[in-house]
């Protein structure tokens, strides 16, 4: 990204404090649409992510139907926002990990967090 861009500083704060990473080879993409896995991600990391065995991560996620969806690399984070209580799911109890995150879900979260 170029250090121009309105959000430079903003994020190498927020990547200098490993609240968020880029993608291959560091890359990041400022005007790229979140996942809720990402966004989950994102969250998770900043409030703490849990070591979670792979056994009880497979554990805790099995109840929601489309838990094989999440990515591999998301499966902690999500399970540690689970595991918080500050997981939404749509009325059937999708997680939805692929969908884009909208302000809204990320303004649930964080209000949960702060309560």
């Amino acid at each position: 990204m170029p250090n121009y861009h309105w959000a430079y500083r903003d994020m190498q704060t927020v990547l200098k404090t490993d609240i968020m990473k880029g993608y291959r080879g560091n890359m990041f993409f400022p005007n790229q649409k979140v996942t809720r896995a990402e966004g989950l991600a994102i969250f998770a990391q900043a409030y703490g992510v849990f070591q979670f065995p792979d056994q009880t991560i497979n554990e805790i996620l099995t109840p929601y139907p489309d838990a094989a969806t999440i990515p591999n690399w998301a499966r902690k984070a999500i399970t540690t926002v689970i595991t918080e209580g500050f997981m939404n799911t749509d009325a059937q109890g999708n997680i939805q990990p692929l969908l884009p995150m909208s302000p809204r879900i990320m303004a649930y979260l964080l209000g949960q967090y702060l309560q």
